[in-house]
């Protein structure tokens, strides 16, 4: 890797290197773990049914091969800006700022998709409220959370993260035993022979060994692997915390024992809510674990669970908040941005971001609020969809940047050459159905933009500030 680079790359000192392996695993949980599970694995088990199975488990695979690429470059050489720097290091400035820009966007985007889920988890129980006065209210206070400083981000997201695990493994153990005392009474197989009978009786994945004619929906399946994909979003954001790592070469461990704890918690609910429930049946705009308590109907438990849903979906909010106004910051720093972004950048010595960097990224929740007062029905799955496809061409370019600036063995250039295609494959599904076809262009017309840009900053009288702004 090219260790040479100037000094104002590398991580400033000022920042408090503090964070344990398993403290970094946490965060990864907590950024990991949100909306895109809880909520948008609704449109992935009704594109796929139990094929969702198939296709979160492939989306798990290739997350974790980018975040080995990501944590090996954390490892060697810890960078302030993450991927962003590995970038630039790798291709350029116009790399570095076009990544930098593209993960902003993404982050946007998701903002505005986490603040509209946070708004219909919400309407479970205040169903009359208006969506845009739920998000506004939560936009407002994940501002004040990250504008309090990077500690209390981070003991914020230690403790949600617990939450949201706790909530999961309740969910399991609920529904486990709800499960087998229905069975038991109808004189059922046992859980999980009832479960591989659901399976069969379902048809979809055995049409083809059975030889009957095919009734699944390829298209439906393809479609649903960018939703699969949005439910690992996060795992980039440990990249940009890993810099606060005591020992920056556990980041690969504390990557994979993330991914090993998600991927097990998501396939092993996932289960239990198909085997409950019929695919058909479940609700795009209501989280498939509140659908899979209704039908065993324990009412008091989905409200209960419901609290714990929007929790774990402000979890990702604050994680966004932070990502997007942490990379702004950078982007400022590195002459990307303008330059009055990091005006009270003395804040950052008590761990707080800039003020003008915070009020950019209230900006844009404001748009994201206006945006779900005007657009209430349709907003969650174009956004989700546009937000999946930034994050995925994002995670496109940690890859590149890997193989430029890593020396990697033939297994790990096999792994991440297989994540890119599972990658590739996803994206290209999403312009096969109407539901999600929207998005793509959205993220199309975004990255062409963004693309544009980054070409005409080469020449120096269209950057963005002329003046860096270094640290000593």
């Amino acid at each position: 890797m090219h260790n040479s680079r100037q000094a104002s790359e590398r991580a400033p000192s000022h920042l408090d290197k503090n964070l344990t392996g398993w403290q970094l695993t946490l965060l990864g949980v907590g950024f990991t773990t949100g909306t895109g599970y809880f909520l948008a694995s609704a449109l992935a088990i009704r594109m796929a049914g139990w094929w969702v199975l198939l296709t979160f488990s492939l989306a798990a695979i290739a997350s974790y091969f980018v975040l080995e690429a990501l944590s090996l470059l954390v490892s060697e050489n810890p960078q302030q800006g993450s991927f962003r720097t590995y970038a630039k290091l790798a291709f350029g400035p116009w790399a570095g700022f076009g990544n930098g820009w593209l993960y902003w966007t993404s982050e946007c985007l998701v903002l505005g998709s986490t603040l509209t889920a946070l708004g219909l988890f919400t309407q479970y129980w205040l169903p009359h409220m208006p969506l845009w006065e739920l998000t506004g209210a939560y936009a407002c206070l994940g501002v004040l959370i990250v504008a309090w400083g990077t500690r209390a981000f981070e003991r914020t997201e230690n403790v949600l993260a617990l939450v949201k695990i706790a909530a999961i493994v309740g969910f399991l153990v609920v529904v486990s035993v709800a499960a087998a005392r229905l069975w038991q009474q109808r004189g059922d197989a046992s859980g999980v022979f009832h479960i591989v009978s659901k399976l069969v009786a379902s048809s979809a994945p055995f049409d083809i060994v059975q030889k009957k004619a095919p009734s699944l929906p390829v298209r439906d399946v393809w479609t649903s692997f960018i939703f699969a994909f949005y439910a690992f979003g996060g795992i980039e954001v440990m990249g940009l915390m890993a810099v606060q790592l005591k020992q920056p070469k556990s980041a690969p461990k504390s990557g994979l024992a993330m991914m090993i704890t998600v991927t097990t918690l998501y396939l092993a609910s996932m289960m239990l809510i198909l085997g409950s429930v019929d695919y058909r049946h479940i609700s795009v705009s209501q989280s498939p674990f509140l659908s899979t308590l209704q039908f065993y109907r324990l009412s008091v438990l989905a409200h209960l669970f419901n609290g714990i849903f929007i929790v774990a979906a402000f979890s990702v909010l604050v994680a966004s908040i932070y990502a997007v106004t942490s990379m702004v910051v950078t982007l400022s720093k590195d002459g990307d941005a303008p330059a009055w972004i990091q005006l009270g950048q003395q804040n950052a010595q008590q761990g707080r971001l800039p003020w003008p960097a915070l009020a950019l990224t209230a900006s844009f929740l404001i748009l994201s609020v206006l945006l779900s007062l005007l657009l209430p029905k349709q907003l969650y799955e174009h956004i989700a969809t546009a937000a999946g496809l930034l994050l995925m061409y994002t995670w496109m370019f940690i890859v590149a940047a890997f193989w430029k600036l890593y020396k990697a063995n033939w297994a790990q250039r096999i792994k991440s050459s297989l994540a890119v295609m599972l990658i590739f494959v996803a994206v290209l599904g999403t312009s096969l159905h109407p539901t999600t076809r929207p998005g793509f262009f959205i993220s199309l017309l975004l990255l062409g933009g963004i693309a544009a840009l980054s070409i005409l900053i080469k020449s120096p009288q269209f950057r963005w500030a002329r003046r860096k702004l270094r640290h000593k």
